[in-house]
């Protein structure tokens, strides 16, 4: 599942999943939705397991129960991942099989109670378990329902499913979890655990005052991969634009520059130079795009 903070990083998704067929697995999760208690019961019955002889994909304008993963349709990035192994199926990390229960095991009263609940201030420090998962909530913390689901889908669900949260929306930071989320590409994903880095692997921990922009770490091969292997945009994209398409949007190039600057950041940590500078390249094509439609309205010229 992937959160995500509004419609600029919502509605594509699921127009590609939709109408592309891709990824259809995924749970795209808004948590500008995650407020409302339609939401959180369609979360809960999309997320379900379908029963025996149930077919997810009998309605084509309903989600009837959780859609399989076709391995066929996927990145070889995640496909060389998979258990292979029937016999080992059972012993699987979560994303190596199939999910066995919904993200959101609660009655319509449950969450309508939840959902109908007024923000409160946390009136002093919490401490956040969830499986080998544990933060502390700080005190004077505002609390919105979309929070309470997101710890309740958390603990329910680190250990059947992966957890990402897009790199537009720090939802995490609201139970605490900065040091739980290890950026891979253009999303974070939530590790079950304490995140140690490990130079031979590539998980390296970030500077500081990079933390906002980069994550606190990063997955250097499976970025680098991603970034340049899987999220392959259109070929004129993005130095054959003359502008932004809007300016609701226009932040949209800066997350890909980001993720350049991580990389380069990371190949500096590791003494590649080479791989830094061209990263930095690539970082001033998406920044210049995201600033073109400021500098245009500000009266500069493009």
């Amino acid at each position: 599942m992937l959160f995500t903070n509004g419609d600029n990083d919502t509605f594509p998704l699921w127009y590609a999943q939709e109408v592309e067929g891709v990824r259809q697995d995924v749970t795209v999760i808004v948590m500008s939705y995650l407020n409302t208690s339609w939401y959180a019961k369609q979360l809960r019955d999309l997320t379900a397991p379908c029963k025996p002889n149930q077919n997810p994909y009998a309605d084509s304008t309903v989600v009837i129960c959780q859609r399989p993963y076709n391995a066929r349709l996927g990145p070889k990035v995640y496909t060389n991942d998979l258990v292979k192994s029937p016999a080992a199926l059972a012993f699987a990390p979560p994303g190596q099989r199939p999910p066995t229960k919904t993200i959101l095991p609660m009655t319509n009263a449950q969450i309508d109670q939840i959902a109908s609940a007024a923000p409160f201030r946390l009136s002093e420090s919490q401490v956040f378990t969830a499986s080998r998962i544990q933060s502390v909530l700080r005190a004077d913390e505002v609390m919105l329902p979309a929070d309470m689901f997101l710890a309740f889908i958390i603990k329910e669900a680190i250990e059947d499913r992966p957890v990402y949260f897009a790199t537009t929306t720090e939802a995490y930071r609201e139970l605490g979890l900065e040091n739980h989320v290890l950026r891979q590409g253009v999303a974070f994903k939530l590790i079950n655990g304490p995140i140690q880095p490990d130079l031979a692997r590539g998980i390296l921990p970030m500077p500081a005052e990079l933390v906002p922009v980069s994550g606190p770490f990063v997955d250097l091969p499976r970025t680098a991969e991603l970034v340049h292997n899987v999220f392959v945009e259109h070929e004129s994209f993005p130095d054959k634009f003359t502008a932004w398409v809007d300016i609701a949007t226009q932040q949209i190039p800066l997350y890909y520059g980001y993720t350049h600057y991580t990389l380069a950041q990371a190949y500096a940590q590791v003494g590649d130079s080479i791989r830094a500078e061209q990263e930095a390249a690539q970082v001033n094509r998406y920044f210049r795009l995201g600033n073109m439609r400021r500098s245009k309205e500000q009266g500069g010229t493009l």
